[in-house]
């Protein structure tokens, strides 16, 4: 393992934010003081702008973890959002379920909480990122927020921060009040090179390196030369340049690897640029699930039917056993391939290791489209933690969370989400929006919950109908507002048994778990990996692409509730699903040229592997 070969106990150029990796530049020190001064001061507005990739975020971070204990904060970053739903998010984050509520109660809820706040000595603050993305409307309610006050005491400190898009939306004459409200704008610049070599060796010596110098001087001048300075592309080289250095079996970074390692991402860099079609011009600037809706594409898989039960609670124990009976049966009539599974690609008794490649790893075919499915939402609220947390919430702030990191750091990306604000969306149209979309994969978000309070862990499931007792009475809760009724139940085994994406769906849910799991072990707590499984879940059913479901912890356990309240435990899983399809576009796009090194003897790929497979698509960011 590169770690161990290197003596580091975490990655040092990861793409999760750390305020633990902030490097002390001047520009930074210097935007950091301002902030926390700032907002002790109590100056009301304060502004922080920076160019993709400067370590924005990161900086957040440290900021918040300086006022812990002298401030409430709220951190919200859906910035496309109407003035209503800013406020939902709002108040969502600080644990208040706002739907139902209209803009006024929304309005003196927020203000009961900041007064209560000030009553226990607490600032608060509220620090909006991607700040550039608000609408002109929304923008002003945020100027009618610094209102709360009372005897002259500042009862909310705003952080807005932003690309470089957000100084020039500030100056907008329609936006002048606001603007003259704000006390301080920081900008974020390059490091020199000098700070990069500094940045780098901080990164080493944080993640446990304490050798002898581990990147050449020559090396380190390439970086701070091709990076420009900002992190997040010294970030992306440097893990590249690590991964090349280790490969050769090199206990220093020379320039020469850090040349090669720049060859090798900016190939890959350059497969990821192909061409999507774009949505018709008739659909521009309307909902993003209107949209994905409306795009040409194949026809949807099934139907439901004209009649029958809305719900699958009547008749979920009937299905079971059918399913159940059926799925025991299945492989005796099905390849081995679809039903068993071990944790790698296992092929069928007597096939050779080529014929079982998929049709889009034999023609190198490239993943552009990403479907990203929030479970639940609107009256269908999910599993409820014993402290309130609702499952829709959690899951649409982790599904957007991950969408960003998929659009941030790979190229090309381009994300499809089944709903991206607390409305209700059927399990069927979830299905139908991904392919209708286009979509290459779709992942459906979702928190577990169980009669056993003491239940932790997280697991993946892919589309199956041989499934345990335990993961078909989870599919079969999932299920229970499913438009699907006995009418359909035959269709549906159908194409549960013909669905010709169950092997690559089995490799995705392998690379998303082994992902997830890792990611969560960073809370230095031992976190249950509950493993891939199968059960037949209508949300996969039908999907024209690798489809898996994740249960990303279990909100019914009063310790993972308590994690998944914060910022940072949202922040994680989706660095660890993200982690995930990272670690799977790796193999899609190594396997076709490298079919002899990455196919063992047995016929099981070695490519999946979580610590070396992602660096081929993963750009990082600090």
């Amino acid at each position: 393992m590169l770690l161990d070969f290197y003596h580091l106990h975490q990655q040092p150029f990861g793409v999760t934010p750390d305020p633990a990796f902030l490097y002390p530049s001047r520009t930074h020190c210097e935007a950091l003081d301002s902030l926390t001064e700032g907002i002790l001061g109590g100056w009301g507005f304060l502004a922080l702008i920076a160019e993709p990739g400067m370590g924005k975020t990161t900086l957040l971070y440290q900021v918040l973890e300086g006022l812990r204990d002298k401030a409430r904060a709220a951190f919200l970053f859906q910035t496309q959002c109407n003035s209503r739903e800013f406020f939902q998010y709002l108040l969502s984050e600080l644990g208040v379920d706002a739907t139902g509520m209209g803009l006024v109660a929304m309005h003196n809820k927020l203000n009961e909480m900041l007064f209560a706040e000030m009553l226990a000595g607490k600032r608060f603050v509220l620090i909006v990122d991607e700040a550039q993305n608000l609408d002109d409307s929304v923008l002003e309610t945020i100027r009618l927020l610094s209102n709360f006050e009372t005897s002259n005491t500042k009862l909310l400190q705003i952080v807005l921060a932003g690309q470089s898009q957000l100084g020039e939306k500030l100056g907008q004459k329609r936006l002048a009040q606001l603007l003259q409200r704000i006390a301080v704008v920081t900008h974020l610049e390059a490091l020199s090179p000098e700070e990069t070599a500094g940045y780098i060796r901080h990164r080493l010596k944080v993640a446990g390196y304490c050798g002898e110098a581990l990147f050449e001087p020559e090396a380190l001048a390439l970086v701070a030369e091709r990076s420009q300075g900002v992190p997040r592309n010294i970030n992306r080289i440097c893990f590249n340049a690590l991964r090349e250095a280790y490969a050769q079996e090199s206990h220093t970074v020379s320039s020469d690897i850090v040349e090669k390692a720049l060859c090798r991402s900016d190939v890959v860099a350059a497969a990821f640029a192909t061409p999507m079609p774009a949505p018709s011009p008739s659909h521009a600037g309307a909902d993003p699930v209107e949209a994905a809706s409306a795009l040409a594409t194949p026809q949807l898989s099934y139907k439901p039917a004209e009649f029958g039960l809305r719900g699958w609670g009547l008749w979920a124990a009937v299905l079971f056993v059918i399913l159940l009976a059926v799925g025991l049966a299945l492989p005796r009539g099905l390849s081995s391939d679809a039903l068993r599974y071990s944790g790698t690609r296992v092929p069928p008794a007597g096939a050779s290791p080529a014929s079982q490649l998929s049709l889009t790893r034999e023609l190198g075919l490239k993943i552009n489209r990403i479907a990203i499915d929030p479970g639940h939402g609107g009256y269908d609220a999910g599993t409820i933690g014993p402290h309130g947390l609702l499952e829709k919430n959690l899951c649409l702030d982790v599904a957007l969370r991950l969408g960003q990191l998929i659009e941030e750091n790979i190229p090309g990306a381009e994300v499809v989400y089944t709903r991206k604000d607390d409305r209700h969306v059927s399990l069927e149209e979830r299905t139908a929006i991904a392919n209708r979309a286009n979509a290459d994969l779709f992942i459906s978000i979702h928190a577990n919950s169980s009669h056993n309070r003491e239940a932790r862990g997280v697991e993946t499931y892919s589309l199956s109908l041989a499934a345990s007792q335990d993961s078909a009475e989870l599919a079969a809760r999932e299920n229970t507002l499913a438009q699907s009724s006995l009418h359909d139940l035959p269709e549906l085994i159908k194409k549960i048994a013909g669905n010709e994406k169950m092997a690559e769906s089995k490799q995705l849910a392998v690379d998303v778990q082994n992902a997830l799991s890792q990611s969560l072990q960073l809370v230095g707590r031992s976190e249950m990996n509950r493993g891939v499984k199968q059960a037949p879940f209508i949300v996969l059913t039908g999907a024209n692409m690798p489809a898996v479901l994740s249960e990303i912890s279990f909100a019914s356990n009063a310790t993972d509730e308590n994690l998944l309240l914060e910022s940072g435990q949202r922040q994680r899983l989706a660095e660890g699903l993200y982690r995930g399809i990272a670690a799977y576009l790796d193999s899609l796009h190594s396997l076709p040229d490298n079919k002899q090194k990455l196919v063992s003897e047995n016929g099981a790929s070695t490519s999946s592997g979580f610590a070396t497979s992602t660096a081929a698509i993963g750009r990082n960011s600090q």
